[in-house]
C-alpha cells in the first residue's frame, strides 16, 4: 500500500453514513451500536458528531466516529478493515481525528478483549490508560478508558 493514495473524507450527510458497512464484530463489543448510530450519530452529523472514512484508491479501508461538544471530545468508534491493518490507516484516522476534535488527548474506550492491541497502538499517540468500568456496554465485561474517565 502506498500511503500517498490514502484519503480521509469527512462524512457530512446521513445518506453516506448509512451506507457504511458496519462489521458484525462491532456489534459484538457494542450490542446497542445500531440504535446509537441511528438515533444519536445520524441526527447529529455536523452538529457535534462526525464520521471519517479512510479510502485507498477509492476502496473503503476504515472509519471513525467522533464526538465533539463543549463537555466531551471522544473517538467513539475506530475500525480498520482487516485487509488494511498495520498499514497506517488507523494512525491516519487518529491523526485526522485529533485535528478535527482540536484535542490532543480525547476520550477513547476499549473493550477488555481488545486492550492488548489498542493499548500499544494508543500509547504511540501518548494516550494514557486512565480507568475502567464493568458493565458499561456489556454485562460482566470491562471497558477501559484512555485519557479521561466517563462521568
Amino acid at each position: 500500500m502506498c500511503l500517498s493514495s490514502l484519503r480521509i473524507d469527512l462524512v457530512r450527510d446521513a445518506q453516506t453514513a448509512v451506507s457504511i458497512p458496519i462489521p458484525r464484530i462491532i456489534r459484538t463489543y457494542y450490542p446497542g451500536f445500531d440504535i446509537w448510530f441511528d438515533r444519536t450519530v445520524l441526527p447529529s452529523l455536523g452538529k457535534g458528531r462526525a464520521i471519517l472514512l479512510a479510502r485507498i484508491n477509492g476502496e473503503l479501508t476504515g472509519f471513525c466516529v467522533l464526538k465533539r461538544n463543549p463537555s466531551e471530545r471522544k473517538i467513539c468508534t475506530l475500525y480498520v478493515f482487516e485487509a488494511f491493518r498495520n498499514r497506517g490507516v488507523g494512525s491516519a484516522l487518529v491523526e485526522y481525528s485529533l485535528g478535527l476534535l482540536d484535542e490532543r488527548f480525547p476520550l477513547v474506550t476499549v473493550p477488555e478483549e481488545l486492550l492488548p492491541v489498542y493499548e500499544r497502538f494508543f500509547r504511540r499517540f501518548g494516550f494514557c490508560l486512565s480507568g475502567s468500568r464493568v458493565g458499561l456496554y456489556r454485562i460482566g465485561k470491562r471497558e477501559f478508558f484512555f485519557n479521561r474517565t466517563l462521568v
